[in-house]
């Protein structure tokens, strides 16, 4: 982002080729600096993500177990679709492409950070998680809805469920951060000595 500041957007556009000759006869020419940096990052996360459900499994002794630690994400694939089931042909989503990234990336941090504390914690965690569903009405006004009116429906679905994402990530928040301090009897941001309450 910050060589994106400096010389500008396009310089993503640039092909490899051109900035690095010698390559061109190893990589298609219509490959971008764009492309790697996609594939670097959907390289990298693939490899993070195996290594956390390897971590999860491994962590089960029994067959049962295994199945269950496996069953135990399915919220954070359900949250996935929501990224594929985005239509990135349609105006009104190029348009407001950053607000609905932003918003299922804090449900995706949100359910994932579940699922990493109960793994932790070895705490039951409901299979089954509201968070990745709040786009659904955004969802069926885009694809299935067609009468009148369909694109404030679409508009204002999508506000209330960014508006309820934020209210559920930031009551996550101050819930695990209020149960920690009290548990620790200390203040939150300041560790160098008990409460006096406790």
């Amino acid at each position: 982002m910050g060589v994106a500041f400096f010389t500008g957007d396009t310089i993503f556009q640039l092909k490899i080729t051109s900035l690095v000759p010698f390559l061109s006869g190893a990589i298609p020419d219509f490959v971008t600096i764009c492309d790697i940096i996609v594939v670097f990052a959907v390289f990298n996360s693939l490899l993070f993500a195996a290594y956390l459900i390897y971590e999860m499994i491994s962590q089960k002794e029994t067959l049962n177990g295994k199945l269950y630690a496996l069953w135990g994400i399915n919220p954070i694939i359900f949250v996935l679709l929501n990224l594929y089931l985005i239509d990135g042909t349609d105006e009104f989503t190029i348009q407001n492409a950053a607000l609905m990234i932003m918003m299922i990336g804090i449900i995706f941090t949100l359910v994932s950070t579940k699922v990493i504390i109960s793994s932790m914690a070895k705490m039951h965690i409901n299979s089954f998680q509201i968070e990745p569903l709040l786009f659904s009405g955004y969802f069926y006004f885009h694809y299935c809805y067609s009468g009148e009116h369909k694109e404030d429906y679409v508009l204002y679905s999508l506000i209330a469920a960014s508006v309820v994402s934020l209210v559920l990530y930031f009551r996550f928040v101050r819930v695990s951060i209020t149960q920690i301090t009290e548990h620790l009897g200390i203040y939150c941001f300041y560790i160098k000595e008990k409460r006096k309450d406790k």
